[in-house]
């Protein structure tokens, strides 16, 4: 539905308009997620491996 949606605006509105009907709805998903999605994991302090990195970072 959203390439019909799309093709229709594009049609008689220009590229540009495919724009304005996605941010509303970009910053309501945003607003939505962050008021309704809660973190389920646990965060470990991990410690950093220089000397890996390091290693990594001159190959």
């Amino acid at each position: 539905m959203g390439l019909v949606i799309g093709g229709a605006l594009t049609s008689y509105f220009g590229w540009r308009s495919i724009f304005w009907i996605n941010i509303p709805i970009g910053i309501f998903a945003t607003i939505w997620a962050f008021s309704k999605l809660k973190e389920l994991g646990t965060i470990k302090k991990e410690k950093i491996d220089w000397l890996g990195n390091l290693l990594f970072a001159g190959d």
